[in-house]
């Protein structure tokens, strides 16, 4: 009896890592120019979310982001402007 609520106990922690948000990969839009690290809603990103290392990240034309410190996201895309301060990297 014991094993199989250790078991089950360890499927139930396995399958909330395995949905947790900050493992999650997301789509993140620039809505308006701004900077990467602004957490305004909106300037750039929806509701000031910034992106994070798994997030894909897409700059429409007309938008411009400035990279003003060290991030790291898995795709950059679209034809917005992508500007980096002295200091900042943007590692894709």
């Amino acid at each position: 009896m014991k094993t199989k609520t250790i078991l089950a106990v360890a499927a139930a922690v396995l399958s909330l890592l395995a949905f947790s948000p900050s493992t999650q990969a997301a789509d993140i839009p620039a809505i308006n120019s701004g900077n990467w690290t602004s957490t305004v809603p909106n300037f750039p990103w929806p509701d000031g979310t910034v992106p994070a290392t798994n997030d894909s990240v897409f700059i429409d034309v007309g938008k411009e982001v400035t990279v003003d410190s060290t991030a790291t996201i898995a795709v950059l895309d679209g034809d917005g402007t992508v500007t980096l301060t002295p200091g900042a990297t943007l590692t894709v």
